[in-house]
């Protein structure tokens, strides 16, 4: 009799069997994780201190609120956390990475409907303006001086 163990699929195979089933879901496992960021390149990217950078100052002059829900009155990401969106994709433009104009600040629902298509680019564009103008006419406070 030929020894056997549990394989993870729920099934007994014989010690040394390469299981189809489990085989078949590591590779889509693999495949998703790598389908995240299509190149070592654009990890890199995303993981620069320029980008952390970028992304922690637009989240502070949005007022770490999302953009959409703030432009359409909405209340979704009232104490959510909200994420950096590249308008157009560094995957297409890496020279886009730190560019105001092309950085929105979205909830995870706005997030994933922008990414799935599902908000128009010209709208993002239209709010990364209106928050770049928006914090040009703020006037930054200067505690050294007495108001007058």
């Amino acid at each position: 009799m030929a020894i056997t163990r549990t394989c993870s699929c729920g099934k007994l195979h014989p010690v040394g069997y390469k299981c189809p089933i489990v085989a078949a879901r590591r590779a889509a496992q693999k495949k998703k994780s790598a389908d995240k960021y299509k190149s070592n390149t654009e990890r890199v990217l995303r993981s620069s201190y320029a980008w952390k950078t970028k992304s922690l100052e637009v989240r502070d002059q949005a007022l770490h609120i999302c953009e959409v829900c703030a432009d359409k009155h909405l209340t979704f990401s009232a104490g959510q956390p909200v994420e950096a969106h590249h308008i157009i994709s560094v995957r297409n433009d890496k020279d886009l990475l730190v560019d105001d104009y092309n950085i929105c600040v979205l909830c995870r629902q706005h997030h994933e409907q922008a990414e799935n298509g599902k908000i128009k680019k010209n709208y993002l564009l239209e709010l990364a303006r209106k928050r770049i103008e928006k914090n040009k006419l703020r006037v930054p406070c200067d505690s050294s001086s007495p108001p007058s």
